[in-house]
């Protein structure tokens, strides 16, 4: 997954002030994302990718169990491995990740996107 950016300069999406004793600070104004110079980038993202990973994976039961586990996804930073036994569990999850991404503002790259079929 990766946040969905225009590549355009962006607008300010809110501002907002700071009340101190009565009185309101000079106005910010907050844009939506980060650099990628950002140390906090990497941890905003994750942060993010891992409540959009858990509002796709609620009440989904597809995957494989390990050791009386149900695993249906292993992931590391921006990459993510689904696991299901069936092509219909898969289409599932997909879009239940795809669905949860889009409240996030984040999209499957499809160019690196892969399929592994153990049949």
């Amino acid at each position: 997954m990766r946040a969905a950016t225009t590549g355009k300069t962006q607008l300010p999406t809110f501002a907002l002030g700071t009340r101190i004793a009565g009185v309101v600070t000079e106005w910010l104004r907050v844009y939506k994302g980060l650099r990628h110079v950002c140390v906090l980038s990497p941890c905003l993202f994750n942060i993010v990718a891992e409540m959009a990973m858990r509002e796709a994976l609620e009440n989904f039961n597809g995957g494989l169990r390990i050791g009386g586990r149900l695993v249906n996804s292993l992931r590391y930073a921006d990459d993510i491995v689904l696991i299901t036994i069936s092509p219909e569990d898969l289409r599932d999850l997909l879009n239940r990740i795809i669905s949860s991404g889009h409240m996030f503002d984040l999209l499957i790259n499809k160019g690196k996107t892969k399929l592994v079929d153990n049949s």
